[in-house]
C-alpha cells in the first residue's frame, strides 16, 4: 500500500499547537473553578460581616422591641437596568417570622422560614416573589441568616450567586481575547522555533542530494543533534559499503578486460595461421574474425568505461580541456568514420557550423563520443549523417542527425543504459556506445537529448555543452 509522504514540520507544529491548546482549555477551566470557590467564599465573607453588623446596629430594638422608622434606609435604585442587575445584595429584618424592613428589592416574604442561627442557605431562583431581583444570569440566591439571643429578631441577607457554566462565560470572555493573541504568538514562534531546529535536517538531505556513484564520501556530523547524528552515521556505513562494491566491480571490469586483451590476440594469431594453412576453411575464419573483433570491440569499451566512471563530473581538474576551434576537429573526425570497413555504400557525412567556433573540450573523449555516435548511425542504417554546430547564448550544440530507421519515443530514455540493445535491429553490438557517449558529456558537464532526425525521421541525437 502506497502512502503519500507527509510535512513533519507540519505536524510538529500541530502536536505543539494541539497541546497548547489543549493545555490552555484545561488551564482555563481549572482556573475558572479555583475562582469560582474563590467568588463563594468572598460571597460567604460578606454576607457574614454584612449580617453581623446589621445586627448590631439593631441592638436598640432588641432592648425596646420597637423598630424606629428608616433605621436601615433601602438601597438607592440604580437608574440603569443593566447597574440594577448587577446591584445583587438584598436584607431582610424579620421579627415573628414577618419581614419588617428589607432593602428596596427584597422579597416581601423572608428568605427563609424558620432558619437556624448563623447559617447559610442556597435558595433557587424560582423561589423569589420578585423576578426581577433574579434576574436572566443568576440562578441561586446565597442567604446568610443571623438571630438574637431569644430568636424573635432575624437579619437575612441575600447575595445573587450565578451558576457554574454562566458564571465560567462571564469570566472567561474577558481573557479570551488575550488567550488568543498568546496562541497565535505561540504559533508563530513555534514554526520558527520547529523551522530553525530542522536546518540541520534539510542541510543533510541537501548534501544526500549531492551524492552520486562518483562521490561517496561520508556526510560530516558536526554540529547535528544526537538524533540525526546516528542517522547519518549509518548513511555513511552504507555510502562506505556502496563505495567499496563500486570500486570492487570497476576493478574487477577493468582487470577483465585487460587480461583478456592477451588471448583475443593471440586468438586473431591463430586464425591467421589456420586461414593459410587451410585457405577453403576463409568463410568460417571470416566470421571468427568479426566474432573476436567484436569482444575486442567491447573490451575496450569497458576499459574506457572502468577509466571514466571514477572521475568526478564535479570536479573540473579532473578533465584537462584544449581550447581548440570545432570546424579542423569535425573534419578530422568525419574522415576517421568514413574509411571505415562496416560503413555502406554511398553513405555521406557532412558538416554544419561556424567555423570561427571554439570550445573547451577534452579531444580524444570527446572525438570518442562522437564517432560512437556516427559509427551507431551508419550501421543501423543511415544513408546521410549531417553533424551540426549550433551557438546558444552559454551553451554548444552538438547534434548528429540521420535518416536511418530511427527509434520511439519510448526507447529515448533506455538509450544510454548500459548493455540495451533495441531488439530486432539486426545488427551486432555490444550496447555500450551511448552509455559511454553520456558519460563523457557528463564529465564536460554536460547533457544529451534525443529527438528526430533528418526530415522528420531517423534519430537526432544532440550534445549540450556548457560554454566556459
Amino acid at each position: 500500500m502506497k502512502t503519500s509522504p507527509y510535512s513533519l514540520r507540519r505536524r510538529l507544529l500541530f502536536a505543539i499547537l494541539g497541546s497548547s491548546l489543549l493545555v490552555w482549555v484545561v488551564g482555563l477551566i481549572m482556573i475558572s473553578v479555583f475562582s469560582w470557590r474563590i467568588h463563594l467564599h468572598t460571597i460567604d465573607e460578606t454576607l457574614r460581616e454584612t449580617g453581623r453588623l446589621m445586627i448590631s446596629a439593631t441592638a436598640d430594638f432588641h432592648k425596646s422591641g420597637s423598630f424606629p422608622e428608616q433605621a436601615l434606609p433601602p438601597l438607592p435604585a440604580a437608574a440603569d437596568p443593566r447597574q440594577q442587575r448587577r446591584n445583587h445584595m438584598q436584607y431582610q429584618i424579620v421579627f415573628d417570622g414577618t419581614v419588617i424592613s428589607k432593602s428596596r428589592n427584597a422579597p416581601t416574604t423572608p428568605f427563609i422560614q424558620e432558619a437556624e442561627d448563623r447559617a447559610f442557605f442556597d435558595i433557587p431562583r424560582q423561589h423569589t416573589t420578585n423576578r426581577n431581583i433574579s434576574g436572566r444570569h443568576t440562578n441561586w440566591w446565597r442567604v446568610f441568616v443571623v438571630k438574637n439571643r431569644d430568636g424573635r429578631f432575624e437579619v437575612h441577607v441575600a447575595q445573587l450567586r450565578p451558576s457554574l457554566f454562566r458564571y465560567f462565560l462571564a469570566s472567561s470572555k474577558h481573557v479570551l481575547m488575550l488567550a488568543l493573541a498568546l496562541l497565535l504568538l505561540l504559533s508563530i514562534l513555534g514554526w520558527w522555533a520547529i523551522r530553525r531546529l530542522l536546518v540541520p535536517l534539510e542541510h543533510t538531505a541537501s548534501l544526500l542530494a549531492q551524492k552520486s556513484p562518483h562521490d561517496l564520501t561520508p556526510i560530516p556530523r558536526t554540529g547535528l543533534s544526537e538524533e540525526l547524528s546516528s542517522v547519518v552515521h549509518s548513511l555513511n556505513l552504507l555510502l562506505d559499503r556502496l563505495d567499496r562494491a563500486l570500486h570492487t566491480e570497476r576493478r574487477f571490469t577493468a582487470d577483465a578486460a585487460h587480461e583478456l586483451r592477451t588471448p583475443l590476440a593471440a586468438l586473431r594469431v591463430q586464425a591467421q595461421l589456420l586461414e593459410r594453412q587451410h585457405p577453403q576453411l576463409a568463410e568460417p575464419i571470416e566470421k571468427l574474425y568479426r566474432d573476436i573483433d567484436r569482444c575486442t570491440a567491447l573490451l575496450e569499451q569497458l576499459l574506457l568505461l572502468a577509466r571514466l566512471d571514477p572521475l568526478n563530473p564535479n570536479d573540473v581538474d579532473a578533465l584537462p580541456r584544449e581550447h581548440l576551434a570545432l570546424a579542423p576537429w569535425l573534419e578530422n573526425i568525419r574522415q576517421q568514420c568514413l574509411p571505415a570497413s562496416d560503413v555502406p555504400q554511398g553513405a555521406t557525412i557532412t558538416v554544419h557550423g561556424d567555423a570561427d567556433l571554439k570550445i573547451d573540450i577534452h579531444p580524444e573523449m570527446m572525438g570518442t563520443a562522437l564517432r560512437n555516435l556516427l559509427d551507431n548511425a551508419l550501421r543501423y542504417g543511415a544513408r546521410h549523417v549531417e553533424l551540426r554546430v549550433e551557438r546558444d547564448v552559454d551553451t554548444v550544440r552538438l547534434l548528429v542527425a540521420d535518416d536511418g530507421p530511427g527509434v520511439t519515443a519510448d526507447h529515448h530514455a533506455q538509450l544510454t543504459q548500459r548493455f540495451f540493445r533495441i531488439l530486432g535491429s539486426g545488427q551486432s553490438g555490444s550496447g555500450l556506445g551511448l552509455s559511454i557517449v553520456q558519460r563523457i558529456v557528463e564529465l564536460h558537464q554536460g547533457k544529451i537529448e534525443f529527438g528526430k532526425g533528418l526530415n522528420g525521421g531517423g534519430l537526432g541525437v544532440t550534445l549540450v555543452l556548457p560554454q566556459f
